[in-house]
Parts: C-alpha cells; structure tokens; sequence
C-alpha cells in the first residue's frame, strides 16, 4: 500500500506541469493582442448616477442700516408717478385751412362765423361747415379738431372744385363756336373759360345746344359732353356733336279753314313757309326751310293775327300735329332745284277755328261821348 501512493503523486504531478506549460503560450498571447490600457468597465443601469452640485447662489447684500443722524446718499429714491391727463379747455386756440390753393386765408376766416378765442361749440363750428358748402367753391369739406397746448385747434380740410381751362366743340357743322358762345351768353347758361367747374351748368349747356341745333333743322342731333381731368386741378370740356340728317318742312295743312283757302294762310307764316316766287302757282315753294318747334309756335300766333286783322276776332289755333318721314336718296337729280339729297322731311298739320266775322258799325257817336260827353260840349 505504501508503495503505491507516490506513483500515483507521481502521476498527477506530471499532469498539472503539462496543464500549466499549455496555458502558458495562450496567456502569452492574449497579452501581446490586448492593449496596455485596461478594459473599461460596462456601468450598470442600476447604479445611480452622480448629480452635480449646484454652486451656492450669491444672497444679496442687504444696505447698510443708516445710523440716526447719517444721510441715506445710496438709498434708492421711489418711483415717480405719471403726470395725470390735463382736461383740454373749450376754448379755441387756432382755426386752419388746408387744400385751398386759389381762395386766401383771410377770405375764408371772412366766410365763417367762429373767431379764435371763442367758446368751443359743435352747432357754430357745423354753421361754419355750411357757410363753406353754400359758397360753391370747394367739392368736399372735412372738419377735424386735435388738442393744443391753450385750447382745441380747428382744422378745415378742404378741396377745392376744378376750374374749366379749355372747351372745345367737335361735329358741329350747321352752327359755329362764336354762335354758341352768343346762344350761351343770351341763355345765360355760366360754362365759360376758367369758371369753376360745375356738373349743373355742363348739363344746361348741353341743353341748349341741342335746343340751338334743332333750331337749324337738326332735330336729331346728339350731344355728349366729355371732362377730362388736366394736373393738378383743371379740367377740358369737350362737347362731341352728332347732327344726323337735316330736317325740313315738308307740307303744311290747314285745317277747318272755310273763309280764306289755304295758300292765303300759309303766306302769312313768315318762319316755315316755303321759299319760292310769291301768289305763284308752280314757284310758290321751291325750298324747304329747316323745321324749328319754336318759329312753328310763332307762325300759329301770325295766323291769329292774320284773321283777327280781318275782323276774326274769336280765331284760334289749335294744336298742331307734326309727322317725321324720310325722303330723297333716288337717282333723279336736278341741280339746285331737286338734289334729291336724303333727309327728313315733318309735315305740320294746323288745326284753325275762324268763329264770326265781326264788323264795326258806327263810330262817331263813340267819339262825340268820349271827347264832348253827352251835352255837346267839350269836357273842361
């Protein structure tokens, strides 16, 4: 038995000494791969992690407590407190105009009521706005107000109405600008050469030249006024003028005429009668005139006057009737006499009552009663 045992020593010493010189060369060369350094450790989730300390935080110096007698130069001084809104006294401080480039400011402080130094008052200041807007010169007023440093100070803001630098006539044919101008004087229509503008008068204006127009036969004529604005505040007037055809007096009847026949009447109508060789019976009317509403209203008075002259004294006109009706455009021509031209052409129809002839019988009893009375004699 005891010999044995160290065999057996023997035996597993042999073995750990192989054990230890294979492990060996494998430590070797994990050294020489690994770096120097050491591995870092993996942190574990769990642990907890450092916070960082805050820095104390600086505790502000309290002020020296003043002793009794020293003056405080560093105690802060409170703080001040907002002026509070003055009331702005009802008085007025100033009146100002603005955008009045042709009308001087002492002719608009002549034009209201209200003075500096006055009492503020809404009702003055709205009679004051009036009295601007009835002058006519200005096409908008506005009225503000803003407070100054003894009062209110009133501000007219004002925009003055344009002024017609130039009016032209375009398509007029059948009358000139001089003739205008004169229609318009007689009619006093006020559109004239650096006038104030004013959309009433252009009207008017247009009125009467489309009245002047038909005048001379053109009862058809169109008139459109048009206003183009010139920089900074004027304006050019353009009337632009379409004549259309010319109308003529076509035929005139007589109606309800028993005593005297129709040529007789006809030859006392100075206006619209036609042209031609008088108490002839081929060349009695060879030219038409222009047809005019206003001389046809004349000829109806000359009839009147005609049968009243022969003792007609009732006789009336009654009123007329007139029909348009377009004629000429043909081939047939005659120089002077028929040009054949297309036109219009208005036959009148003039109603007439002659009523009773009234004849005068006696006269001188009616003069012997007026200058000698009834006695004879003559009045003393």
């Amino acid at each position: 038995m005891s010999f044995r045992r160290p065999k057996r020593l023997s035996i597993v010493a042999v073995c750990l000494s192989c054990l230890a010189s294979a492990a060996r060369p494998q430590a070797s060369s994990q050294q020489s791969t690994t770096p120097s350094s050491q591995p870092q450790q993996q942190s574990n989730p769990f642990e907890t992690v450092p916070q960082a300390v805050e820095p104390p935080k600086p505790q502000p110096s309290k002020p020296a407590q003043s002793k009794p007698g020293q003056t405080p130069f560093e105690a802060p001084k409170p703080a001040a407190e907002p002026p509070k809104a003055e009331k702005t006294p009802d008085i007025i401080e100033a009146i100002e105009f603005r955008g009045s480039r042709r009308v001087p400011q002492d002719t608009l402080r002549a034009m209201i009521f209200t003075k500096r130094g006055d009492r503020y008052d809404e009702e003055a200041l709205h009679r004051d706005f009036m009295a601007l807007w009835n002058s006519g010169r200005f096409d908008d007023i506005r009225l503000e107000r803003e407070p100054g440093n003894a009062g209110w100070i009133v501000r007219f803001l004002l925009t003055e109405r344009r002024v017609v630098r130039s009016i032209k006539y375009e398509g007029t044919k059948s009358v000139t600008v001089s003739e205008i101008l004169d229609r318009f004087k007689e009619r006093r229509v006020g559109l004239s050469v650096e006038s104030q503008y004013d959309p009433n008068r252009v009207q008017r204006a247009t009125v009467v030249l489309k009245e002047f127009l038909a005048e001379r036969g053109r009862q058809f004529a169109v008139v459109e006024p048009q206003v183009r604005q010139i920089p900074p505040s004027s304006l050019e007037i353009t009337f632009k003028v379409t004549e259309g055809p010319k109308v003529k007096v076509g035929d005139i009847d007589i109606q309800g005429n028993t005593i005297f026949g129709d040529r007789a009447v006809i030859r006392s109508m100075k206006n619209l009668r036609p042209i031609g060789i008088p108490y002839s019976i081929l060349f009695e009317g060879l030219f038409s005139k222009s047809y005019d509403v206003s001389k046809l209203e004349q000829d109806k008075d000359m009839i009147r006057n005609f049968y009243q002259e022969r003792g007609y004294f009732m006789a009336r006109t009654l009123e007329h009737d007139t029909t348009i009706r377009d004629v000429g455009g043909g081939k047939f021509r005659i120089p002077l006499f028929y040009p054949n031209k297309p036109g219009k052409r208005a036959d009148i129809r003039i109603p007439v009552e002659e009523g009773r002839q009234y004849k005068l019988k006696t006269i001188g009893n009616l003069l012997q009663t007026i200058f000698y009375g009834n006695t004879g004699h003559g009045i003393s």
